[in-house]
């Protein structure tokens, strides 16, 4: 059941979407990962009073230690950080906040645990049916068979987004999926043909629609399925050429497919997965003279290599020449094509590297960069985008190190090299068959890093992630039994009755999903309620929608958004005031938003002939300038201090 639950996200995150609520793709998803999680913590719970201690693992700070050592660091950015709300949830913007990341870490924790004593080839398998709604939303789409019609702006006016609602992210969760699919169509020995077949097919389909896509974040995260083939290359039990022509063949169609996928069409994609199949199904493989098993349970060949090292270098060598000349030939292109991409990118980075300098312990919070964006910008990005803000830094490196800071990115750093510690680890003592499985879930893990590098922190992909990471660290930590250095008092409670420890722990585990289900169902509900208010404005029903939109402020009242929905409606009736109120609420809640401090002080100016609301109607108008400095606004607001007879700050505001 445990392994089960760490394996549910990789399963219905990735397909999961409802057009009742008013986000579509991220609430739905969000709840899904935050709901595992407290199953999760349940099953533990439960497990933990069912058997009084399943294991006795001992501590390794190689692995556990880092996830620890990460889920602290966020909790300490979140307390720290001036806009602590926001830091915690994410609400407002993607709910990429310290909650999700503690879910996150959870699970890669649990998944670590559960899978020692086995290798995780469910990983790849659960993943690539994860991917058939995706894959399949985004063939519909892309031979023009959408079943829904989408506004431009749900869309981004692409033609292909599938399930995720953008081409990007959609692209980037491909071509993580990509190579767990290679590894499983290339793995030969124990793999069925069928198996093989099939994910070759899924491989075939990511390409494709990558192609599609035509989002950098996919093309660029595809390199790392070298990986796979390099594994491939290592594979002693194959014979003759098939171990070159697979290979190749395989490396050629992970270039040739995303670029030529529009002139494909549907019946080439079928042909192709059909001729790959073909392909990797005459793969010949010999049988190793002695297979054993290690400590860890991973089957590893007693079969003498000829200088490890030197093997290595000959498969590796002219992989990366070959990769060297290439961009060499290609440079301009290949820079065009990152220029073209990354657009915009530079001035939020440098922005990220502006907020990081001014905080650059703790950060300013995670999912706290839109408070900011605006004011620090440069005049250049100003005077080309005036109203085109931000709420992510597009890299989540570059996020964690302006959210979080010096604490929370030295902890992702350490993460990251413990996996590439136990993954190299791993490498060593599996068999051939298992570096495939061990080649496959790294490179997935390049992957996603490669994509995160020029893209926002997304829940959906972050638990991915999170797998991944949590599958590595139990291939490279092997089984650990009976040498754990456990207290008395734990030692004790094994000792205690059945019935008593189940009496103790099922209470604790439905006082936790009593506790915890309404927070957990907050973002979705809020969201049908938001959606349902939107209608009600489209119909002209001002009442219901004012209705619709405080029961969603019931269900989360620190979403900023909802209340500046409410004030606009509270202002199409005439309840100027409560619009007001409902606008500096919404303002308190999304700092540095230029837009919603502008319509704050519109209203505020609307009412000044009342007592007291001349002088918030300045005080907004500043705030404006604060939170936007070299904004599209400035002569507005000079003509309102001009208005009220404050020349000389207006002539300041003109000349700024």
């Amino acid at each position: 059941m445990g392994r089960a639950l760490c394996l549910a996200p990789l399963a219905v995150v990735p397909g999961a979407f409802h057009r009742s609520t008013y986000s579509v793709f991220t609430s739905p998803k969000l709840v899904l990962v935050w709901g595992i999680s407290v199953l999760l913590v349940v099953w533990w719970v439960l497990a933990l009073g069912a058997r009084g201690m399943a294991r006795r693992w001992s501590w390794r700070w190689t692995s556990e230690g880092a996830l620890v050592l990460l889920a602290i660091a966020v909790m300490m950015s979140a307390m720290t950080s001036p806009h602590s709300a926001r830091a915690w949830t994410g609400a407002g913007v993607r709910w990429s906040g310290a909650v999700t990341y503690l879910a996150v870490c959870f699970i890669a924790f649990s998944t670590g645990r559960l899978f020692r004593d086995r290798l995780p080839w469910s990983v790849p398998a659960v993943a690539m049916v994860g991917s058939i709604p995706v894959l399949g939303y985004a063939i519909l789409q892309a031979v023009d068979r959408d079943p829904f019609d989408w506004a431009t702006s749900m869309s981004f006016g692409i033609d292909v987004m599938s399930t995720f609602g953008n081409p990007n992210f959609t692209s980037g969760y491909l071509a993580i999926v990509a190579p767990l699919a290679c590894a499983v169509a290339l793995r030969g020995g124990e793999a069925r043909g069928l198996v093989r077949g099939i994910s070759g097919a899924v491989l075939m389909s990511c390409l494709w629609c990558i192609g599609h896509l035509g989002s950098l974040q996919g093309q660029l995260a595809l390199v790392a399925t070298a990986l796979v083939l390099l594994a491939r290359l290592q594979d002693r039990r194959l014979t003759g050429l098939s171990k070159w022509i697979g290979s190749l063949v395989s490396a050629v169609l992970l270039v040739v497919v995303p670029i030529m996928a529009g002139r494909l069409g549907l019946a080439g994609l079928v042909g192709l997965s059909v001729v790959y199949a073909l392909l990797i199904f005459r793969d010949s493989f010999r049988p190793l003279e002695a297979v054993a098993e290690t400590a860890d349970g991973a089957p590893t060949s007693h079969v003498p290599q000829k200088s490890g090292r030197r093997s290595m270098a000959y498969y590796v060598v002219p992989v990366v020449g070959f990769g060297v000349v290439g961009m060499v030939w290609g440079h301009g292109f290949i820079w065009s094509r990152f220029s073209t991409a990354l657009g915009e990118r530079w001035t939020f980075w440098r922005v990220a590297l502006r907020i990081f300098a001014d905080s650059p312990l703790t950060g300013l919070g995670l999912e706290t960069f839109s408070t900011r964006f605006a004011e620090l910008r440069d005049a250049g990005h100003a005077s080309i985008s005036p109203t085109h803000l931000t709420d992510s830094a597009h890299s989540v490196p570059l996020g964690l190190l302006a959210g979080g800071g010096i604490l929370v990115s030295v902890a992702y750093l350490l993460l990251a090299l413990s996996v590439i510690v136990l993954a190299l680890r791993a490498w060593r003592s599996c068999s051939e068959d298992g570096r495939y499985l061990v080649a496959g879930l790294g490179a997935a893990w390049t992957a996603f890093h490669l994509q995160s590098a020029v893209s926002v922190d997304l829940p959906s992909l972050g638990i991915l992630h999170g797998i991944l990471i949590g599958s590595l660290l139990a291939l490279g930590s092997g089984r650990e039994e009976g040498n754990g250095k456990w207290m008395r008092l734990v030692d004790r409670w094994s000792d205690r009755p059945w019935k008593l420890r189940m009496g103790v722990m099922v209470p604790i585990g439905t006082v936790i999903l009593v506790v915890l289900a309404g927070p957990l169902l907050a973002p979705v509900m809020a969201d049908r309620a938001h959606h349902q208010a939107m209608i009600s404005i489209a119909r002209g029903e001002a009442a219901k929608a004012e209705r619709h939109l405080l029961d969603a402020i019931d269900e989360l009242p620190s979403d900023g958004l909802l209340w500046s929905r409410l004030a606009r409606v509270q202002q199409a009736g005439g309840a100027m005031e409560a619009s007001y109120r409902s606008s500096l609420r919404a303002v308190e809640l999304r700092p540095g938003d230029p837009a919603l401090a502008l319509e704050t002080a519109r209203r505020a100016a609307a009412l000044v002939s009342r007592p007291g609301y001349l002088d918030e109607a300045v005080d907004r108008y500043e705030a404006v300038l604060r939170a936007d400095p070299l904004g599209p606004h400035r002569s507005e607001i000079a003509d309102f201090f001009a208005v009220i007879g404050r020349n000389k700050r207006a002539t300041e505001i003109r000349g700024s």
